[in-house]
């Protein structure tokens, strides 16, 4: 009997039910109709990133760099060459008052106090510079880059003007108001959350109630963190979904982070001769535009080329200015400190004024950004709206033509924006050929660039259904594929549900409460379109994927942790990124009392070198260290063997003890390159998929079975690479299967002897080797019918 399943998983019934057509699979692909083992992959690079990737998006310069934009749950980076650049935008700078650290003897938690509200949350992270020394701890232990460990002092009073981070050094001695005077603090922007806040979106109270960020109200900080990013020519634009959209200028070289779209340079120009005037006795300086500034009251722009004034210095007025006042729309004033001698008129003919794109005009949150597929135009969707920081979760805007600063909308340029019609929400967009879909909870929306004077057309194309996730959608082959709940849909000029016999499967096994974790891509070079996704024993992650395969019109499911999947037109495989966390067992920590104390973690087959690092999450206080010291960033400083690695912590353990209760590990994550050879990174990774049952006739009679014949094609060099055909079977479909004959081939096997009985008989391929692939052709089995039950 020839074994020939048609191409495809069917899984929505039972596997009787199935014959014909296979039930069960994982890394397996169907190709021309026959199944091989996936491909495998490898590093991208050995570099490692912080947090688990939400956003991964490839671009190439016109001088031929190849970048990577990765928006992380902890990070912003960039990756050119061999590494991972932290560009991550800083939410503030302060300059903190005199004296703002306080230490413990004997503790490496220092308190640092701010003069206002700082607007953390735990787990952000600041650089401190230009502390002296304090409490015994030295300057190297404080001037860099910290992990936020708690908010407020040690008591947990003044949560919002104090904070805590853990130095890699303990204070010799306890001192209230250290540091000096010239201490800063650059806060970067709040980590987001790994998981989906039910009700935390919208509806569930009022949009723009609290900053962006903050610790409370619906803030980016307090939503599952997601980023959007493209690219604008050579540079990069990122939005953190419900939180500001940041410009990274390659030029200025990957050392300099990203900054909000509002202090992007809106216009430089020369003004017309004397523009600056000034007031007897006054500081404040007033500037005149002919052209019209375009500016609001807290916008910054920079003069240059100014002569001295009544009295008022060039270095006074030749510099960064915040808009104070707009007297005109061909005026406005700023506060240079130098107060004037006399009232008059000048500065010469060779002022410059730089202004950047300012607060009234450009959106200041949105939930996602991209780039428009004509006369790129930035367009931001679920924008807030001119002189707001409100988001309007169904407002689409868009900035002047080949502009990332210009979001005025004048009959001089092409700016603009539409507030959408239905629906309450705008899950996600997606630039297509000539036009950009729009997913609402209510339907999709189809923008299309019209030009002059709209510039857009907006037109309902779908009602009644949405996408699971903001990143659930992908284009391939000319059509765009996308993930609701419970369905799946092709848009190609109109929306088409597919047929799925893995429906079931998928969304019986689905953690509804993690769906905006979903992701999907595309494998162009096997015609597949892939959507990863959390299963209901993932603890939130995801950890399963769903196929289709559009040329073979065929669904096929596995295992596979991945964050994000990119098609990476630019480089040669597609990109994903891990997900790597593990769950100890009980109380994983033992702690040495010493000067310097080590942290002893058992983890099986943790995988850890010493120099990576990890966040540790969970543990509870353990041989007097308490959960603060332990729940924090750690090097790895040595490595016992395969199940145990030690961490070093400045405090001194009070016990030689283990503990630390349900712990979680956080490792640093990687980039993979998908479709390189056929392993797990260099481990042999197992493939196997298997049929469902077969049976004789009405299925009345019991198979005979002494003799499989395969038909495999090795993709690998070494004769021993091995392939395992097993059969299962049961004599009524309510029996629990049971292993009834299984054989190994290799490239020279022409056949197997077997001895197997059983009315109903599925069949398993199956390979756990490294170095190699496989495909199977038409398997034979050789037999006859045994008796009637």
């Amino acid at each position: 009997m020839k074994i020939a399943p048609k191409a495809g998983m069917v899984t929505d019934g039972t596997r009787y039910s199935a014959e014909g057509t296979w039930y069960d699979a994982d890394k397996v692909r169907f190709r021309k109709g026959f199944i091989e083992k996936i491909g495998g992959w490898s590093k991208y690079i050995t570099a490692r990133f912080l947090g688990v990737c939400r956003s991964l998006h490839d671009w190439v310069t016109d001088d031929g760099g190849q970048y990577l934009g990765l928006g992380t749950t902890l990070k912003l980076y960039v990756n050119l060459g061999g590494g991972y650049y932290d560009v991550t935008p800083i939410r503030s700078s302060v300059t903190l008052g005199t004296d703002p650290i306080a230490t413990v003897d004997e503790t490496a938690v220092i308190t640092i106090t701010t003069s206002g509200a700082h607007g953390a949350v735990v787990g952000d992270y600041v650089t401190i510079a230009g502390a002296t020394a304090s409490g015994g701890i030295g300057t190297g232990s404080l001037n860099k880059e910290h992990r936020i460990a708690a908010l407020g002092a040690p008591d947990g009073s003044d949560t919002t003007t104090k904070f805590r981070v853990v130095c890699d050094a303990q204070a010799t001695s306890t001192d209230t108001a250290e540091g000096g005077s010239s201490v800063t603090a650059a806060f970067q922007i709040n980590v987001g959350l790994d998981s989906y806040v039910s009700g935390g979106g919208f509806g569930s109270g009022t949009w723009g109630a609290s900053t962006w960020g903050s610790a409370t109200g619906i803030g980016q900080a307090n939503q599952l963190r997601l980023w959007s990013i493209d690219n604008f020519g050579d540079d990069m634009l990122a939005c953190v979904r419900q939180g500001k959209i940041f410009y990274w200028d390659e030029s200025n070289g990957t050392s300099t982070r990203a900054i909000p779209l509002e202090e992007v340079t809106r216009r430089t120009l020369t003004l017309t001769a004397n523009p600056v005037s000034v007031t007897n006795t006054s500081s404040v300086i007033t500037v005149t535009d002919k052209g019209g500034h375009g500016a609001a009251v807290g916008d910054k722009v920079t003069l240059s080329g100014a002569s001295a004034v009544g009295g008022v210095a060039a270095g006074s007025i030749n510099k960064e200015h915040t808009i104070a006042s707009i007297p005109t729309g061909k005026t406005f004033t700023v506060d240079t400190g130098d107060a004037a001698s006399s009232t008059t008129t000048g500065g010469g003919s060779s002022v410059v004024a730089t202004y950047q794109a300012g607060t009234y005009y450009p959106p200041v949150g949105a939930l996602q950004v991209l780039m428009s597929d004509v006369a790129r135009h930035v367009v931001c969707l679920g924008a807030t709206d001119v002189n707001s920081t409100t988001i309007d979760p169904l407002n689409v805007r868009w900035s002047s033509s080949g502009t990332v600063g210009t979001w005025q909308a004048l009959s001089t340029n092409s700016a603009g924006g539409q507030r959408l019609s239905s629906g309450s929400e705008i899950i996600g967009g997606m630039a297509t050929r000539q036009e950009i879909l729009i997913w609402t909870d209510a339907g999709i929306v189809s923008m299309r660039y019209v030009g002059s004077p709209f510039y857009f057309s907006f037109t309902e194309v779908a009602r009644g259904l949405s996408m699971i996730s903001p990143n659930a959608a992908v284009n391939a082959g000319g059509t765009v594929y996308f993930m609701d709940r419970g369905a799946f849909y092709k848009y190609t000029g109109s929306v088409q549900k597919l047929p799925c016999p893995v429906l079931t499967t998928v969304f019986d096994d689905f953690d509804t409460d993690e769906t905006f974790k979903v992701v999907a891509g595309s494998n162009p070079d096997f015609s597949e379109v892939i959507w990863f996704y959390p299963s209901t024993s993932s603890d939130g992650k995801n950890d399963r994927y769903v196929i289709y395969n559009y040329e073979e019109d065929a669904w096929y499911t596995g295992s596979l942790a991945r964050g994000q999947w990119n098609q990476a037109v630019t480089h040669t495989y597609p990109i994903a990124s891990s997900i790597i966390v593990k769950s100890l067992s009980d109380n994983p920590l033992t702690t040495t009392t010493a000067s310097t104390s080590n942290v002893s973690i058992n983890s099986t087959g943790h995988g850890l070198s010493v120099g990576d690092t990890i966040i540790m999450k969970g543990a509870s206080a353990t041989g007097g260290l308490e959960a603060l010291l332990l729940n924090n960033e750690h090097t790895v400083v040595s490595v016992t063997d395969a199940d145990n690695y030690t961490i070093t912590i400045a405090d001194t353990a009070t016990a030689d003890t283990g503990g630390g209760g349900a712990v979680e590990i956080l490792y640093e994550n990687v980039l993979y390159n998908h479709e390189s050879g056929y392993d797990d990174d260099g481990s042999a990774m197992t493939a196997y998929i298997e049929s469902g049952d077969m049976d004789l006739g009405e299925g009345d009679r019991a198979w005979s079975i002494h003799r499989i014949i395969p038909d495999i094609y090795f993709k690998g060099a070494d004769s021993d690479d091995e392939v395992t055909i097993s059969l299962n079977g049961h004599d009524w479909p309510a029996d629990s299967q049971a292993s009834i004959a299984s054989a190994a081939f290799t490239s020279s096997t022409a056949q197997a002897h077997i001895r197997a009985r059983a009315r109903q008989v599925s069949m398993k391929v199956q390979s756990s080797g490294a170095g190699y692939g496989w495909r199977v052709g038409y398997v034979r089995l050789d037999g006859r019918q045994d008796s009637r039950r």
